[in-house]
Protein backbone atom coordinates (compact mmCIF):
# COMPACT_ATOMS: atom_id res chain seq x y z
CA UNK A 1 0.00 0.00 0.00
CA UNK A 2 1.55 3.67 -1.03
CA UNK A 3 1.35 6.43 1.65
CA UNK A 4 0.60 9.76 0.08
CA UNK A 5 -0.03 10.43 -3.70
CA UNK A 6 0.94 8.03 -6.69
CA UNK A 7 4.01 9.35 -7.97
CA UNK A 8 2.78 10.54 -11.17
CA UNK A 9 0.31 12.48 -9.54
CA UNK A 10 2.42 14.15 -6.62
CA UNK A 11 4.89 17.00 -6.77
CA UNK A 12 8.55 16.07 -7.41
CA UNK A 13 11.06 17.13 -4.59
CA UNK A 14 12.60 20.21 -7.01
CA UNK A 15 8.47 21.06 -7.54
CA UNK A 16 8.28 21.18 -3.48
CA UNK A 17 11.81 23.10 -2.89
CA UNK A 18 10.65 25.91 -5.49
CA UNK A 19 7.70 26.09 -3.39
CA UNK A 20 8.85 26.39 -0.03
CA UNK A 21 11.88 28.91 -1.33
CA UNK A 22 9.12 31.26 -2.77
CA UNK A 23 6.93 30.83 0.18
CA UNK A 24 10.43 31.79 2.20
CA UNK A 25 12.24 33.64 0.09
CA UNK A 26 12.80 37.07 1.76
CA UNK A 27 14.73 39.81 -0.79
CA UNK A 28 16.53 41.20 2.61
CA UNK A 29 17.84 38.12 3.70
CA UNK A 30 18.77 37.21 0.41
CA UNK A 31 21.27 40.51 -0.33
CA UNK A 32 24.99 39.73 0.33
CA UNK A 33 26.33 42.43 2.84
CA UNK A 34 30.34 43.52 2.64
CA UNK A 35 31.35 43.17 6.15
CA UNK A 36 34.62 45.29 5.12
CA UNK A 37 37.23 42.92 5.47
CA UNK A 38 39.66 42.90 2.30
CA UNK A 39 40.52 39.92 0.28
CA UNK A 40 43.88 38.94 1.32
CA UNK A 41 46.45 37.87 -0.91
CA UNK A 42 47.93 34.68 0.13
CA UNK A 43 51.81 35.15 -0.22
CA UNK A 44 53.41 31.34 -0.06
CA UNK A 45 56.96 31.94 -0.94
CA UNK A 46 59.00 29.20 -0.96
CA UNK A 47 60.74 30.21 2.69
CA UNK A 48 57.21 30.77 3.84
CA UNK A 49 56.73 26.95 3.03
CA UNK A 50 59.92 25.63 4.24
CA UNK A 51 59.39 26.94 7.44
CA UNK A 52 56.26 25.58 8.11
CA UNK A 53 58.06 22.25 7.38
CA UNK A 54 60.44 22.56 9.39
CA UNK A 55 58.13 23.56 12.32
CA UNK A 56 56.04 20.49 11.68
CA UNK A 57 58.79 17.76 11.75
CA UNK A 58 60.30 19.51 15.12
CA UNK A 59 56.99 19.33 16.33
CA UNK A 60 57.01 15.69 15.40
CA UNK A 61 60.23 14.86 16.63
CA UNK A 62 59.90 15.90 19.71
CA UNK A 63 59.14 13.42 22.23
CA UNK A 64 57.31 15.22 25.45
CA UNK A 65 55.34 17.01 22.97
CA UNK A 66 53.94 14.12 21.80
CA UNK A 67 53.63 12.72 25.07
CA UNK A 68 52.08 15.72 26.82
CA UNK A 69 49.49 15.75 23.65
CA UNK A 70 48.48 12.20 24.53
CA UNK A 71 48.41 12.19 27.79
CA UNK A 72 46.00 15.57 27.36
CA UNK A 73 48.71 17.45 29.86
CA UNK A 74 49.64 19.99 27.11
CA UNK A 75 49.35 23.41 28.46
CA UNK A 76 48.27 25.84 25.12
CA UNK A 77 48.15 29.53 25.36
CA UNK A 78 44.53 29.88 24.09
CA UNK A 79 44.68 34.12 24.66
CA UNK A 80 47.85 33.97 22.76
CA UNK A 81 47.11 31.49 20.06
CA UNK A 82 43.99 34.15 19.12
CA UNK A 83 45.51 37.14 18.89
CA UNK A 84 47.72 35.69 16.73
CA UNK A 85 44.99 34.30 14.31
CA UNK A 86 42.93 37.18 14.62
CA UNK A 87 46.13 39.69 13.35
CA UNK A 88 46.98 37.30 10.70
CA UNK A 89 45.16 36.76 6.72
CA UNK A 90 43.44 33.43 8.08
CA UNK A 91 41.83 35.13 10.76
CA UNK A 92 40.10 37.72 8.60
CA UNK A 93 39.35 34.62 5.87
CA UNK A 94 38.06 32.81 8.30
CA UNK A 95 35.69 35.59 9.72
CA UNK A 96 34.40 36.77 6.06
CA UNK A 97 33.82 32.89 5.16
CA UNK A 98 31.77 32.59 8.50
CA UNK A 99 29.97 35.73 7.63
CA UNK A 100 29.02 34.49 4.04
CA UNK A 101 27.91 31.04 5.35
Amino acid sequence: RIRGKPPGVAKTIEQRLKELKSLNSDPELEKSINIGFPQPKLNRTGVDVMERVRYLKSRKSDKEFEKAARNRTLKVPVEEIRKEWLSSAEGARNLKTIADH
